[in-house]
């Protein structure tokens, strides 16, 4: 879907009175007390690579003290299952620090000062203040990120993910074959 086929999209649906303005975002409700669940507030975000559609984030966060955000989680495994992989990698640096890796590797990194490197990595399990999970659901990757006052969910079609991973190995593959042509034409000149 290219984003022109997005808006249109988004137009028929307020046309139709599907949604009532352009304002995209979704609400759910988390368990808060008994009688009355917390509303939570996710934008949806779409993500294009050139001019098609190749992810939508919803994201959302909360200054709500004591929100209870990794509920979430809870219901998502009452959706999907228990999903394919929980929790994510922590870096311990020489110094002893540990740093954060649940938004990836390169979130990680950021987080080093000058002169530090990470020693290891650590797996973080679930809990209160953060948490991470991924589904494989009907052709679709879902990852569900929570943190404190913050909750991310990404959806991205499988197709798409296996299609950038074989690119990657495909021009790894291009790359290394040309540097062996250079490298035997260069013993081949001696």
């Amino acid at each position: 879907m290219t984003s022109k086929e997005y808006n249109k999209q988004l137009d028929s649906l307020l046309a139709k009175k599907v949604i009532n303005s352009k304002d995209t975002s979704i609400i759910i409700y988390l368990p808060y007390l008994i009688e009355s669940p917390m509303e939570f507030k996710l934008s949806v975000i779409p993500f294009y690579n050139g001019c098609h559609l190749y992810m939508i984030r919803l994201a959302g966060w909360t200054s709500e003290p004591n929100a209870l955000v990794y509920e979430i989680d809870k219901l998502m495994i009452e959706k999907y299952g228990k999903g394919v992989e929980n929790g994510y990698n922590q870096g311990i640096v020489d110094n002893g620090r540990v740093i954060d890796g649940i938004y990836g590797a390169e979130y990680m990194l950021a987080q080093m000062k000058p002169g530090e490197a990470i020693i290891g990595v650590r797996r973080k399990e679930n809990d209160v203040t953060s948490g991470k999970r991924r589904w494989n659901v009907n052709g679709v990757e879902i990852v569900l990120t929570y943190q404190n006052d913050r909750i991310e969910i990404e959806y991205q079609s499988l197709n798409y993910l296996k299609q950038e991973k074989n690119k990657k190995v495909a021009e790894r593959k291009t790359r290394d074959s040309l540097n062996k042509i250079k490298i035997n034409s260069s013993i081949q000149s001696f």
